[in-house]
């Protein structure tokens, strides 16, 4: 094998490194959000559900009439009114802002986790690319290591001139491959740093550790937290909004009153005086309408609630089903298959240069390990994603739950 050239690439992977800018997890769940443009205009949404607030919360203002004449007998004439509100409704409108304005913080952290999970997906994405690369590259250096080798036994009359063109193909397809890696690299490093509003990423190298397998608590203990999940939460803030509508709507059954008194100054001498009081007659409209569309909705809330609820239940079912199977994955992988396929390739390829072998054996040998190590890696990739994904849907990590029964 070409150490020094594979010793090269090592050292050449590390000054890289070393002057890269580095962004680890928690540095990059910061830029999002503090820049993420989505988040950003969620978070004007809720300045507006403050000034609805603040109008539901206000009184009537009162109203001041004024009216003069001219003729034979002009009178001139002042007043004013104040309607009052009755049962309860400024009370029972502000409830209703209030609920939505705890809906809209609600939504507002469901965004974050929904926009910081996705990031983390893309992160974890990176990290895997990295890995990856680095893969290649010692793929590409076993490759000239070994074109290397076929060059000198060819030479020495040992192997037909035709294996140097196969093993110079092979050189040249992992090349191909290794570029194809970059690229994609790059890409993801766009989409990334796009999740902080940057065309072009300040950071060339992601760190963070792919092969930490998490201890996983007991899928009942998940299920029975789905109370606490965002979107079972969101779902429960919605309902409480709808209550607070119906009790407004209730409340809107029973009229205003509105006071008046006022002035009416003549050429008589003295001024009269007035003063009065209004109230609508409830005989035909009593909102029933609106009550009724109102109660109709809650029970609709009440539904999607349950089917929401069975939802969620399916979701952490699976996706902790994922969980396992890449965790069982990516221990066969590494106790069991990489370790075959390395002896595997290691005899094959010393074999081979041996005349114990053609070069196909070596292909299939070389063929059986890449895919092994790139299925170990894709394994512990989905594994953290799933991770991300799971925590989603609980709305808290997963280590809150074996701290609890530590506790």
């Amino acid at each position: 094998m070409n150490y020094r050239f594979f010793t090269l690439i090592l050292l050449g992977g590390i000054s890289l490194q070393a002057q890269s800018r580095i962004l680890d997890a928690p540095t990059m769940e910061a830029l999002i959000l503090r820049h993420n443009p989505t988040l950003r205009a969620y978070g004007q949404k809720l300045d507006i559900y403050r000034g609805d607030l603040l109008q539901a919360s206000l009184r009537l203002n009162p109203e001041l009439d004024f009216e003069t004449g001219t003729g034979g007998d002009p009178e001139t004439v002042a007043g004013f009114s104040q309607t009052f509100e009755l049962g309860q409704k400024r009370l029972k409108r502000t409830r209703v802002a209030e609920a939505e304005l705890d809906n809209a913080h609600l939504t507002y952290t469901l965004k974050k986790q929904e926009v910081v999970t996705d990031a983390r997906s893309v992160f974890i994405d990176i990290l895997l690319n990295q890995k990856l690369i680095i893969l290649k590259k010692e793929r590409v250096s076993i490759a000239d290591t070994f074109l290397t080798a076929v060059q000198t036994r060819v030479t020495a009359g040992r192997l037909s001139p035709a294996e140097v063109a196969r093993a110079r193909i092979a050189l040249t397809s992992q090349q191909v491959d290794l570029n194809r890696a970059q690229r994609t690299l790059n890409n993801l490093w766009r989409q990334l740093a796009a999740y902080w509003g940057q065309e072009q990423p300040d950071y060339t190298w992601a760190e963070g550790d792919l092969t930490f397998l998490a201890i996983l608590p007991e899928e009942d203990q998940l299920l029975q937290a789905l109370d606490s999940a965002p979107l079972y939460r969101l779902t429960q803030g919605d309902l409480i909004i709808q209550k607070a509508v119906v009790s407004f709507e209730k409340a809107q059954r029973i009229p205003d009153l509105t006071i008046s008194a006022g002035i009416v100054k003549t050429q008589v001498p003295d001024n009269t005086y007035q003063a009065g009081i209004s109230i609508p007659l409830p005989l035909f409209n009593k909102n029933q309408g609106s009550i009724q569309s109102g109660t109709a909705r809650l029970n609709e809330l009440r539904e999607k609630q349950r089917a929401l609820e069975l939802r969620l239940r399916t979701d952490i079912a699976r996706v902790y089903s994922d969980l396992r199977m890449h965790q069982q994955e990516t221990t066969a992988l590494d106790e069991d298959i990489l370790p075959e396929a390395r002896k595997a390739y290691r005899i094959i390829n010393s074999g081979y240069l041996q005349g114990k072998f053609d070069f196909l054996d070596v292909v299939n040998a070389r063929t059986t390990l890449f895919e092994a190590e790139e299925n170990y890696w894709l394994a512990l990739a989905e594994y953290q994603k799933a991770v991300a994904q799971l925590e989603r849907l609980l709305g808290q990590p997963l280590n809150t739950f074996i701290h609890a029964n530590e506790e």
